[in-house]
């Protein structure tokens, strides 16, 4: 059912491009989809084109949203070293935003060298969010009860014993994490709302990002959790247990947080555990049978 759609999409974008697109668009494969996006490659010319298709009854408005972020972040990065993916294309009616790939290399393959490239990789992730998201950065109090209740609520419906159980032990840390914090304060900014590997691009010191959210307001930490458990299921940095934080080596997180220096060491120490499980046990709760990765990595960081 889900290939039918694709194709039956792909006709229907294939359609439209060639009525009241850009002309040179040619439309790729599918590269991901879900109940409310489809992501198609495109190229046009020598440039490397992303296709973004909102699928949900309100995608002209988050179609409208995702551009006018985009729009804005581009009159305030500019072309210094942190910038976001030009817009190619947009019509709202259908939900569909083109933008631009850079001509540089994905972030992923510098992060999987590893070394001393990996480490530059991580660090000029972390620069962007530093330099995205620091203009709107607030201190604000940190509840965390939402999460809790929210995963807590979801997890009764799970039936797996053992992913309840795994459940039920990230739950746990997020209680500590928060118990233990002394200040209770969190930075809040407008974020990326999607940061992962795979959204940025890096070469000379300049790095891009692109599949910025309309709706990325939030704890910066958040994003950081996003980007490391994607970072641990996708290029993993193997050491000894000793070594890891929740899973994750802790050089991998000193070389991204190393350049975020809107939230302070204090901050990281008490809420990035809390956020990481918030980030694991969501990932979990739509997990399917065969993710054995995923539970692999969460057993790992809840020894």
């Amino acid at each position: 059912m889900t290939r039918l759609r694709t194709l039956r999409s792909r006709r229907q974008i294939a359609s439209l491009l060639r009525k009241a697109g850009p002309e040179g668009i040619v439309l790729g494969p599918c590269l991901a989809h879900s109940s409310g996006m489809e992501v198609f490659d495109a190229r046009m010319g020598d440039k490397r084109l992303e296709l973004i298709r909102h699928l949900r009854p309100e995608a002209a408005m988050l179609c409208r949203g995702q551009f006018d972020v985009l729009e804005e972040a581009t009159k305030r990065l500019g072309d210094g070293t942190e910038r976001v993916t030009k817009v190619a294309w947009l019509h709202t009616a259908s939900g569909i935003l083109v933008t631009e790939i850079p001509k540089a290399p994905d972030l992923p393959l510098q992060i999987e060298a590893g070394g001393d490239e990996r480490a530059v990789a991580l660090a000029a992730a972390g620069r962007w969010l530093n330099s995205y998201a620091a203009p709107s950065a607030v201190s604000d109090t940190f509840g965390g009860g939402y999460w809790i209740r929210q995963r807590s609520d979801a997890a009764k419906a799970v039936s797996d014993f053992e992913d309840r159980a795994r459940l039920e032990i990230l739950i746990e840390t997020m209680r500590k994490a928060r118990r233990q914090a002394r200040r209770r304060m969190v930075t809040r900014a407008r974020c990326h709302g999607d940061f992962r590997p795979s959204r940025l691009w890096h070469e000379k010191s300049v790095v891009w990002a692109g599949g910025l959210r309309p709706d990325g307001w939030g704890a910066v930490l958040r994003d950081v959790a996003r980007f490391l458990v994607d970072l641990a299921l996708t290029a993993p940095h193997f050491c000894s247990a000793s070594d890891k934080i929740m899973g994750l080596h802790d050089l991998d997180i000193a070389s991204l947080l190393g350049e975020l220096t809107l939230v302070d060491q204090c901050e990281i120490d008490e809420l990035l555990t809390y956020f990481l499980a918030v980030e694991y046990s969501g990932r979990l709760l739509v997990a399917k049978p065969q993710d054995a990765l995923l539970r692999a990595v969460i057993d790992q960081s809840i020894r």
